[in-house]
C-alpha cells in the first residue's frame, strides 16, 4: 500500500463525500504515524548505532526510540539530566567520582549524555519519514499498512464525532499492533535461544 492507495481506501472504506472531510484525510494520516511512532515495534524499524569513547554527549542518527543502551558493555541505568550533570561536574574535583557511576546516562532532546567519554551502543527504533505524495510509501505502508489504515479511521471517525466508530477502529489498530509487537518479540527470541545454542553446541 502507498499514500494514494491508503487515502483512497479511507475514502472507500469511511463512505464520507464530505469536502471538508476529504481534505483532513492527510492530517488523519499524519496523526495515525505519530501513533505508530511511539507504540510500533517490529523489524523494519529496528536500528542500532555505535559510538566510540570520544565524547560525553552523543547525538543520535537513526534511533529514535531508544530500547536498550551499552556503556563500555555494561547496561545503562537511565536517570534524571541534573543527577547526572551534577556528577558530570564532580569530576573537575575528583577523578574518581564518575567511576562509581559507570553505566548511567541521560537523554537531552535527541542527544544521550555520558558522565565520562565511553564506548556506547545503542538499539531502538527509528521514525519513517512523514508520507506524503513526494514519499509515497515508508516502513508503516510496508510494515503495518492495516494498522496505519485503521488509526487513520479512527481518527477521521473522532472528526466527525462518530464515537463508536472511533472506538471500533481503534480497537481494530490496537490488535493489528499487539500482534506485529507480539510476531517481532518472538522472532527475536527464537533468534536469541538459536544464538544460544550455537554457542553452547
Amino acid at each position: 500500500m502507498n499514500y494514494t492507495e491508503l487515502i483512497a481506501a479511507i475514502k472507500t472504506t469511511s463512505g464520507r463525500t464530505d469536502a471538508v472531510t476529504i481534505a483532513a484525510i492527510p492530517q488523519f494520516v499524519a496523526m495515525a504515524q505519530t501513533t505508530l511512532d511511539s507504540r510500533l515495534k517490529i523489524a523494519l524499524l529496528r536500528r542500532d548505532e555505535a559510538f566510540p569513547a570520544s565524547g560525553v554527549t552523543l547525538t543520535l542518527t537513526s534511533v529514535r526510540r531508544v530500547e536498550t543502551i551499552q556503556i563500555n558493555g555494561v547496561e545503562g541505568r537511565l536517570v534524571d539530566l541534573a543527577a547526572l550533570l551534577a556528577v558530570r561536574g564532580s569530576a573537575s574535583q575528583s577523578v574518581a567520582a564518575p567511576m562509581s557511576y559507570p553505566a548511567w546516562f541521560a537523554m537531552n532532546a535527541g542527544k544521550i549524555e555520558l558522565i565520562q567519554p565511553a564506548e556506547v551502543g545503542v538499539s531502538g527504533y527509528s521514525v519513517p519519514p512523514r508520507l506524503s505524495t513526494t514519499a509515497p510509501e515508508n516502513d508503516y505502508t510496508t510494515g503495518a499498512p492495516n494498522a496505519l489504515l485503521y488509526l487513520s479511521l479512527s481518527s477521521l471517525s473522532t472528526f466527525t464525532r462518530d464515537s463508536e466508530a472511533a472506538a471500533s477502529w481503534m480497537a481494530l489498530a490496537t490488535d493489528e499492533i499487539d500482534a506485529l509487537n507480539a510476531a517481532h518479540e518472538e522472532s527475536n527470541y527464537v533468534g536469541e535461544v538459536a544464538r544460544k545454542n550455537e554457542t553452547y553446541f
